[in-house]
């Protein structure tokens, strides 16, 4: 699949879903959670493990960076086989149900590292 723009340029400076989920749809990845979209998932691996970034993007504007909003508490799935979850910033193991962990509130950002 050819993208004929930078992936993700559009959606930021335009703001219409479309293009993410378009992109979403093909590129794939799609994180279960509910979360609200003010919050960006990035995810990755390092020799912790899963690790999964979560930046608060309730204060970014136009012009300028407010104080973002604190979001939470939510629930985040993470991948079969993981057995333990520890949120970095809270400095606390988050219980792990059916696959499910139940994040604590998220104020600027929070990094999940799933073993």
């Amino acid at each position: 699949m050819l993208f004929p723009w930078t992936i993700g340029r559009a959606y930021r400076e335009v703001g219409l879903t479309a293009y993410r989920d378009l992109v979403l749809q093909q590129v794939g990845g799609v994180v279960e959670t509910d979360l609200p979209e003010q919050i960006e998932i990035v995810t990755g691996r390092s020799a912790a493990g899963f690790v999964v970034h979560l930046l608060n993007r309730s204060g970014d504007t136009d012009q300028r960076f407010a104080k973002p909003v604190p979001i939470g508490p939510a629930r985040f799935r993470v991948p079969a086989g993981v057995r333990e979850v520890t949120a970095l910033r809270a400095a606390q193991r988050l219980p792990l149900t059916d696959g499910w962990v139940r994040l604590p509130e998220i104020g600027l950002f929070e990094v999940l590292v799933c073993e």
